[in-house]
């Protein structure tokens, strides 16, 4: 049926699983739905696909360290809260469909698409298994039991610093640093026996995850405001935030 056709050929059946319509995009497939039994069976075997893979793909952290991840993700945190998933749950999602998904909707919209578009749509599902991997690298980094935080506070500025002496990897995570002056940037430094020690620049971007070097037995860290590229020591008068580990 012609009818089939376009809906398959709309790629709203694919978003509606992932929740990324509209209301009114929403009551469009659910009236599909209703009206035609090929829809919902292709609706349900997403859902399905969806639901394996997750459960295949799925990393269960360690329980001594689950709750220290959800507060480490939300400072505020008090009981279970879906909004402390949906960072990771939006790229799983994304990436599993890609794997699950694709061929069926290449299939439905062959004969509609040209090469080049075909070629497009691979191009994005190889960039959402990118970023797939990503986030199950970032998420095993953050539940892994070496996996140690440092939290900085300063007024209302909070930095979290995530040190893993097994991986030799660091990350930090901002939150409302001050604003930066024209060709300045923020840098961490680490403490070693009194000696300052470089951990690189960041752009203090909320909520972002941003790499670190990585500096083995660290009294403190410490965060000050360096001029564009970096300084080859602290400019104490511009400290921003400083914690003991």
């Amino acid at each position: 049926m012609k009818r089939l056709e376009e809906i398959f050929a709309s790629g709203l059946l694919e978003d509606y699983v992932l929740g990324t319509l509209s209301k009114n995009e929403t009551d469009l497939v659910n009236s599909w739905i209703n009206e035609y039994p090929k829809v919902k069976a292709y609706i349900d075997s997403l859902e399905a696909s969806l639901e394996k893979a997750s459960v295949k793909n799925g990393i269960k952290p360690p329980k001594s360290t689950k709750l220290k991840v959800l507060r480490d993700l939300d400072p505020e945190y008090q009981k279970p809260s879906i909004s402390s998933y949906l960072g990771f749950a939006a790229a799983f999602l994304i990436g599993i469909l890609s794997m699950f998904g694709i061929h069926q909707y290449l299939e439905h919209r062959a004969e509609t698409l040209s090469e080049q578009q075909l070629a497009q749509i691979k191009a994005d599902c190889q960039q959402t298994k990118d970023e797939l991997k990503s986030a199950e690298a970032l998420l095993f980094f953050l539940t892994h039991e070496a996996t140690q935080t440092t939290k900085l506070t300063s007024n209302n500025t909070e930095l979290m610093v995530y040190h893993n002496g097994v991986a030799k990897q660091a990350k930090i995570r901002c939150h409302n640093l001050p604003l930066l002056g024209k060709n300045e940037t923020f840098q961490m430094w680490a403490d070693v026996e009194g000696k300052m020690i470089n951990m690189g620049v960041f752009d203090g971007s909320n909520h972002s995850y941003q790499n670190l070097e990585f500096i083995d037995s660290a009294e403190s860290f410490n965060v000050t405001i360096e001029p564009e590229g970096g300084s080859d020591h602290p400019t104490v008068s511009k400290i921003v935030v400083s914690q003991k580990v």
